[in-house]
């Protein structure tokens, strides 16, 4: 498990490193969810883990070699991987903090899933709390990082003039061989 910790420590890091942010660097993990958003989870939870058995089952039958795939099931508020990734979290802000120059001027601020509500759903809210600040500067640039769609309209709620979103292209090739093969490209951009 160590080389998924390194992994995501990694993706922090060249975001960061990329992005170079200037004031406060907010990490966010998605926490338990409102009752109303944790069924409609539960919901789509167990109609994956149902399509991916039944795909398994399919390709066995077939004869076709299956490997063990990670279950996105564990990337769920509340599990043992959630908790661990949020103990790396910390140990790798407290790092950083002190070892790398990037770092050292940024006001850290890490909400971890034991903070409920969803990451982007918190990161507004630190925004939100910005505003009400009296020596709120109204240029203050905002820059995320993250896949989810509620992200662009989240955003334009905000009424912020100075937005910016990072997500990564994933773009799907077809195989000669039938396949498929997913790539990811990280898009950068001149902040």
């Amino acid at each position: 498990m160590e080389e998924v910790w390194a992994a995501v420590m990694r993706a922090i890091d060249d975001i960061v490193h990329q992005v170079k942010p200037k004031g406060v660097l907010l990490l966010a993990v998605d926490g338990v969810a409102p009752r109303a958003k944790m069924n409609q989870q539960r919901a789509r939870r167990f109609r994956s883990a149902r399509d991916a058995q039944d795909l398994k089952a399919q390709l066995q039958a077939a004869g076709k070699t299956v490997p063990d795939l990670f279950d996105s099931n564990a990337i769920s508020p509340g599990t043992n991987f959630m908790a661990e990734l949020c103990a790396q979290l910390h140990f790798f802000v407290k790092y950083k903090v002190n070892t790398d120059p990037m770092y050292k001027g940024l006001d850290v601020v890490l909400s971890d899933g034991s903070v409920p509500g969803e990451g982007e759903h918190k990161m507004m809210d630190y925004i939100r709390q910005l505003r009400l600040k009296p020596d709120y500067n109204v240029n203050t640039r905002h820059c995320f990082y993250g896949a989810d769609a509620d992200l662009i309209m989240l955003s334009l709620l905000t009424h912020e003039p100075h937005f910016y979103i990072i997500r990564e292209e994933h773009v799907i090739q077809k195989k000669k061989d039938g396949g498929v093969q997913r790539i990811e490209l990280s898009v950068s951009n001149n902040f």
